[in-house]
Formats: C-alpha cells, structure tokens, sequence
C-alpha cells in the first residue's frame, strides 16, 4: 500500500542509527511514485556530534530517502 503523502515529524531521531537505517527505506516506500514526503526534522553535519536523544538527520540519513 501507498500514500500519496506521508508525513515523518520527528519519529526517525528517537531511533538508534541502526534502526534508523532500517526504518528509512520502510517509509519511503509508502510513498507513492508521484506522491510526496514532508520530513520535519533536526538536522546536523555528518561530522557533529549527534548528542543525546532526540538525535538529529544527516544529509547522508535523509538522501537514503
């Protein structure tokens, strides 16, 4: 099943990275080919430090999509 639009607020920077990158490519199959993803996110460079939980999306985390 897909969805002409899918919503991702947040959800993604409350997993570990391995699960993160599990769960990415799930999501984006949701899509629909013509459909549309709006991913709300905090994001930092790759080299950063990602902190404590929330942890924010990379640029290499969000081109998985």
């Amino acid at each position: 099943m897909t969805f002409d639009f899918v919503l991702e607020v947040y959800t993604l920077q409350a997993l570990p990275q391995n699960l993160r990158l599990t769960a990415i490519p799930k999501i984006a199959k949701l899509v629909a080919a013509d459909g549309t993803l709006l991913l709300i996110t905090r994001a930092r460079g790759e080299h950063e430090d990602p902190g404590a939980l929330p942890w924010p999306l990379t640029r290499q985390d969000v081109d998985i999509f």
